[in-house]
């Protein structure tokens, strides 16, 4: 098993050196596994490998947008230098290692060139004004400023800004954190709306209860001022009804109050 993993290394090894496109691969699956680890949402705070066009109508594919709040975005692209640094780690001598440091820089340069003249900016509406370029090897990028110390600036004179695992991880937490933010606030904001429109639902409703109340109560007020005009008194409805049964009027029903009635109207 030692033996098949060892052959297995060595063959992606071969792979990657021999070939660009696989290489481009590779970078692209370390940066993807950055991003599932960065706490960022897949599909709602970045998207992989999407198209833009600009004003022209070219298209563009960035490796990853990543959106900011306010409706930004950031470009982040990888870019994989692995050659010429292997070269590095392999060199034997002083000669070696030099000749391969200084195709080290170059290849490194010629990406940050090659990178800018992209210009995946104007694929965004809102996105920064620079695109981070992705290195997925530390060393390569250790070696290369190693070498000519103004790397840096000479990125971002092109409006690249260069990121390691490292140095990629930390800013994608913190994304993820000010997103973590956003969405505390939005959720604060909805609850005090949704709060605001219970309150105003809650005082219609006990002002329709209100009238609902003043309704019953005159109903009822009705009621008994009808009720009591119907039998009170000698000359009320009811106690003539029971006088005239009382004369002998012909009746199959009795009147539920009869007892009350003859007691007031004798």
């Amino acid at each position: 098993q030692t033996k098949s993993l060892a052959d297995e290394a060595i063959n992606l090894t071969r792979a990657l050196k021999g070939d660009t496109r696989q290489q481009g691969v590779w970078g692209e699956s370390v940066l993807q596994r950055i991003l599932e680890t960065s706490g960022l949402r897949k599909g709602e705070e970045y998207e992989v490998q999407v198209s833009r066009k600009d004003d022209e109508g070219k298209t563009f594919r960035p490796d990853v947008v990543v959106k900011l709040p306010e409706g930004k975005t950031l470009i982040v692209d990888a870019k994989v230098s692995l050659l010429a640094y292997q070269e590095i780690v392999n060199s034997e001598d002083e000669q070696e290692y030099e000749s391969a440091s200084r195709r080290n820089v170059q290849s490194i340069k010629s990406h940050i060139t090659n990178l800018s003249s992209k210009d995946y900016t104007l694929g965004e509406d809102r996105t920064l004004d620079y695109v981070m370029m992705f290195i997925p090897i530390e060393g390569a990028f250790a070696e290369a400023l190693k070498r000519q110390g103004d790397l840096t600036e000479f990125a971002i004179k092109k409006g690249i800004t260069i990121t390691t695992p490292t140095t990629l991880t930390m800013a994608l937490k913190t994304i993820a954190s000010v997103w973590h933010v956003e969405r505390r606030n939005k959720n604060a904001e909805e609850i005090a709306l949704q709060a605001g429109r219970m309150y105003d639902k809650l005082a219609r409703f006990i002002g329709s209860m209100e009238k609902v109340g003043n309704h019953i109560k005159l109903a009822g007020d009705s009621y008994g001022k009808a009720y009591n005009q119907l039998k009170d008194g000698r000359g009320s409805l009811v106690s003539r009804a029971v006088q005239l049964k009382n004369l002998g009027a012909t009746t199959t029903k009795s009147l539920s109050i009869n007892e009350e009635l003859t007691e007031d109207g004798e």
